[in-house]
C-alpha cells in the first residue's frame, strides 16, 4: 500500500515509533524511511550513534531510540523529509514536534495538528 500511495499505514508507523516508555524520557526522532534506498545522511549525522543501518547503505534503517537524545541533527540531513522529533514531556497538553524545515504547507502559529498516537498495540 505504501508504494501505491506514498502513504505509511499504521502497521507501518507502529515498527517506527518508539515505546510509550521511551516517549515518557522526552524528545526522541521518529524515521519514517520505509524504502531501501542508497542513503546515510542521518547515520552520520548522529553524534551518539543512535542511528545505523545494519543492511549497509541499502538497507532500512534503525533508531536506538535510548540512544538519542531528541537533538535533531538528522532532521535537516535527510533528503526526503522523513524524520522527526517528538517531545511528548513538552506539557501535559501538548507534545512539541520537530519537522523539517522544507515542509510544505507550513503550519500556520495558532493551528493544531491532528493527534498521531504512537503505541504498540495488536492491528
Amino acid at each position: 500500500m505504501m508504494h501505491q500511495t506514498g502513504i505509511p499505514t499504521k502497521r507501518d508507523i507502529i515498527k517506527v515509533a518508539p515505546s510509550d516508555v521511551r516517549f515518557s524520557k522526552g524528545a526522541v526522532a521518529v524515521v519514517e524511511c520505509f524504502q531501501e534506498i542508497p542513503c546515510d545522511p542521518c547515520v552520520k549525522a548522529c553524534k551518539r550513534g543512535a542511528i545505523s543501518m545494519p543492511g549497509g547503505v541499502n538497507g532500512l534503517l534503525v533508531v536506538e531510540f535510548d540512544l538519542c537524545n531528541g537533538c535533531g541533527l538528522c532532521i535537516s540531513m535527510c533528503p526526503g523529509l522523513a524524520i522527526f522529533v517528538v517531545d511528548k514531556t513538552y506539557s501535559d497538553e501538548f507534545a512539541l514536534v520537530k519537522i523539517p524545515y522544507e515542509y510544505f504547507p507550513v503550519p500556520e502559529t495558532g493551528k493544531h495538528i491532528l493527534p498521531v498516537v504512537f503505541q504498540r498495540a495488536s492491528i
